[in-house]
């Protein structure tokens, strides 16, 4: 899947998510702050254009162990 664009701030919205998948695309601009999917297992948007800071509130995801 080729996606582009940016990643919309709304997914942070959808605080079920236990896995984001979005490598291999051609994502740009900020990752905005998930901090509120605090059921994230699982996160991978490697290989992207992101630019910016990894938003800090990541880190107090207590589940995520793979980024």
């Amino acid at each position: 899947m080729e996606l582009s664009g940016s990643l919309s701030p709304f997914v942070a919205n959808m605080t079920a998510l236990t896995n984001i998948w979005l490598g291999n695309n051609s994502l740009s601009g900020h990752i905005p702050d998930l901090g509120s999917l605090t059921l994230l297992e699982i996160l991978h948007l490697e290989d992207n254009q992101f630019d910016g800071e990894i938003p800090s509130s990541l880190g107090n995801i207590s589940t995520l162990h793979k980024v």
